[in-house]
């Protein structure tokens, strides 16, 4: 959860600092989160995310490790 709010955070800072200083506001109508407001939005992104998308790592990761111990061998 923490890696996962991370990640949104730094892509809400990058859009802030794309929105702020390279294009000089080229949000149409509104301003981009500033990287406070970020901290929220990103705990809210990461939270709908995780409910989303979240499911599909359990199975994922169930599968890549049968594949990976029947390719390798159990030592």
């Amino acid at each position: 959860m923490i890696a996962h709010s991370v990640c949104w955070w730094l892509f809400i800072l990058a859009a802030w600092i794309e929105g702020t200083w390279l294009t000089g506001g080229a949000s149409p109508g509104e301003p981009s989160m500033n990287p406070l407001q970020g901290i929220i939005g990103a705990l809210i992104f990461s939270l709908f995310s995780l409910a989303l998308f979240g499911w599909v790592t359990i199975p994922a990761g169930a599968l890549i490790g049968c594949w990976m111990l029947r390719t390798t061998g159990s030592r």
